[in-house]
């Protein structure tokens, strides 16, 4: 019994050291496989020898079905690899490339010109006897037709540059087809102030932004319930539209996010009111403390997408109003006695914003009877707008 197990013991040490050796005799196989094979049936495999072992050529290869029994097909120039060789040329991954020129064409000296009297003396006597001239007059040649002359095209037409125009000061009802879109500050402006919002049309929401500006629907309509902005700017056309809308995303990506957005909406705008003027409010500040406490929502981030969505502005239908030259205090930040909460205007203090806007206005054709005459008083002074404002402070609302 125990030899018997002896002898199985050794049979599979025996098994074992079979096919260890197969192995090596298999990767020996494909080893010469790959060498003799590399500019052969697997010239079109990218190999490196310091990456990989010569066999990983062979095995790639018989993975796509080409086994190292396949025949070569060459891209040869003469129909031979070996006669591309001998002449000059190598094939490499497919690719006849030249080594050198395979002929050369013959150099030949040029042959000096004849001399006319080697000449003479090969012609003979008829041949240098002068023609003889006939007494017959020549036939004339028909005139050729004179060419007509091109026509001239007319010089291409410049088109004239569109007309900049310069804001100025207008009356109230500057504003009796304007469109005002934005947040929740733009509700404040069409709450507090009773002469914009008697001419106006408001289409604000306590937390819009810019991405949700053109298809959130809350705006009300009679036959369909409410409809988004969108929709709304298709069904009726307006003489001039303000954007303010900003503050609720400052934390929302970066700079250039943010303007390709507003431009997105621009573009809109434009398309379905055509003939719109579309004046681009700046963000407006909030106050030093506000700004001082806050990681995204700070005057330092404002004035960055401010100066972004300033370049849109092209003066001929579509104007930036900074309009924080109403309500900023000598640093720069939202003047604390206007607001409550740091954000948002007190309702007295949206005067101020109404009056920064009647005297930075654009003054069309169409719109020459709303020009404020000379001397007038388009701006009221701050205890004007102050005595005449609502005295009631809002409720605080999102920002």
């Amino acid at each position: 019994m125990e030899e018997k197990n002896r002898q199985l013991h050794r049979l599979h040490h025996l098994e074992h050291y079979l096919m260890i050796l197969g192995i090596a005799v298999g990767a020996l196989i494909l080893t010469c496989a790959g060498l003799l094979g590399r500019r052969g049936i697997y010239r079109d495999y990218a190999y490196s020898y310091a990456d990989a072992p010569l066999l990983q050529l062979a095995l790639t290869g018989m993975a796509d079905g080409v086994m190292p029994f396949t025949e070569a097909e060459y891209t040869t120039v003469y129909g031979d690899p070996e006669a591309d060789h001998e002449a000059g040329y190598d094939v490499v991954r497919g690719e006849a490339v030249e080594l050198q020129p395979l002929f050369e064409e013959p150099r030949t000296e040029a042959e000096p010109e004849p001399d006319e009297s080697d000449v003479t003396e090969e012609m003979g006597e008829d041949e240098m006897t002068e023609p003889e001239v006939s007494d017959e007059p020549e036939e004339e040649a028909p005139a050729e037709p004179e060419e007509a002359e091109a026509p001239v095209e007319p010089e291409e037409e410049i088109p004239a540059e569109p007309e900049v125009y310069e804001l100025e000061a207008v009356t109230d009802d500057y504003f009796c087809d304007a469109l005002f879109l934005g947040d929740s500050r733009t509700v404040g402006l069409s709450e507090y102030c009773a002469p914009l919002d008697e001419r106006a049309v408001f289409f604000a929401k306590v937390s819009l932004t810019i991405f949700t500006l053109m298809n959130k629907v809350f705006i009300p309509d009679e036959e369909r319930g409410t409809i988004n902005v969108e929709t709304a700017l298709a069904d009726r056309q307006y003489d001039k539209i303000y954007l303010m809308i900003g503050i609720n995303e400052m934390g929302t990506g970066n700079t250039e996010y943010f303007l390709n957005a507003y431009t997105e909406v621009i573009e809109q705008i434009r398309a379905l009111q055509p003939d719109a003027l579309i004046y681009i409010q700046s963000i407006m500040h909030v106050t030093k403390a506000k700004s001082d406490a806050e990681k995204h929502i700070n005057n330092a981030n404002i004035d960055l997408r401010n100066s972004a969505i300033a370049t849109l502005a092209n003066d001929h239908d579509i104007f930036y109003l900074n309009m924080n030259e109403a309500v900023d205090d000598e640093d720069g930040a939202l003047r604390s006695e206007l607001t409550f909460d740091g954000v948002h205007l007190k309702a007295k203090s949206y005067e101020l914003w109404y009056d920064y806007l009647k005297n930075h206005a654009v003054v069309r054709p169409q719109d020459e009877i709303y020009r404020q005459p000379e001397g007038g008083a388009a701006a009221e002074t701050e205890e004007e707008a102050q005595s005449q404002g609502v005295t009631e402070e809002p409720e605080e609302t999102d920002e």
